[in-house]
Order: structure tokens, then sequence, then C-alpha cells
């Protein structure tokens, strides 16, 4: 939820400041690649966590 919280306020701010349709398509793309990674490495590092508990 945070997650999608953050990433409305992000897209809001980038649409709001970036007039090139094309910057903003690229700025996007990167941004959420990166989204994708810190979430894919949480549970990663989540499940590592649990396993090592075990």
């Amino acid at each position: 939820m945070a997650l999608g919280i953050g990433w409305r306020r992000w897209l809001e701010e980038c649409v709001a400041h970036c007039a090139d349709p094309g910057l903003l398509v690229g700025v996007l793309d990167v941004s959420a690649k990166s989204l994708v990674q810190y979430a894919l490495d949480s549970v990663a590092a989540l499940r590592e966590a649990g396993l090592a508990a075990a």
C-alpha cells in the first residue's frame, strides 16, 4: 500500500514538472523498474530472514 501511495505521488510530480512526453516516459520507465526491483529485493530479504530464523 505504501508503495502504491508513493508511486501515485511520484506520477503526479513527474507529470506536473515535465512538459516533454518522451522524457516523461523515460523517467517513468526507469522509476517503475526501480520500484519493482526494490519490491523484489525486499521480499527476498524478508524470505532470507525468515529462513535464517527457522
